[in-house]
């Protein structure tokens, strides 16, 4: 008799489970894992660009009425040239800043080899306003490779 009780139990708490999952709306789902403002069904998106300019160098493009959360990236010197870099969307330092840079080195005797943000759902940057592209400014033209995944939002 338990047992059977048990069964009838189970069966109806995946049932409420089952009808509890299908009324989330996606939106909803996107927004409880990413947080607010998730622009429909979001997509992780990627970017792998290696930038080897003085100043600003743009690592994803700015999107009409969108914002960037970074959601992993990685910083590879590709240089035994040391280069002091920061990131930024337009007037914002996300990342370290022109005044206190993160130097990087592939010999490591000047600063970083490099460095990773590894996934993380809520993101680890994100741009603060929309139509502004997120970037990385060096020192000098040294090449540093940056790949990472982002999520775009309004």
């Amino acid at each position: 008799m338990k047992t059977r009780n048990l069964w009838i139990e189970a069966i109806l708490f995946v049932a409420v489970i089952a009808l509890v999952w299908m009324t989330i709306p996606p939106d909803r789902e996107a927004e409880a894992q990413y947080g607010p403002h998730v622009a429909g069904s979001l997509q992780l998106k990627r970017f792998n660009v290696v930038a080897s300019s003085s100043g600003a160098n743009t690592l994803i493009a700015a999107v009409s009425d969108k914002r960037f959360r970074i959601v992993s990236m990685k910083v590879t010197a590709q240089s035994g040239t040391a280069v002091n870099a920061y990131f930024y969307n337009g007037d914002n330092e996300l990342m370290y800043t022109a005044a206190a840079p993160q130097p990087y080195d592939m010999t490591a005797i000047a600063g970083l080899v490099g460095e990773e943000l590894v996934p993380q759902e809520t993101g680890w940057l994100e741009t603060d306003t929309v139509n502004e592209a997120f970037a990385v400014n060096l020192s000098g033209a040294v090449a540093v490779a940056v790949v990472g995944t982002y999520v775009e939002f309004y």
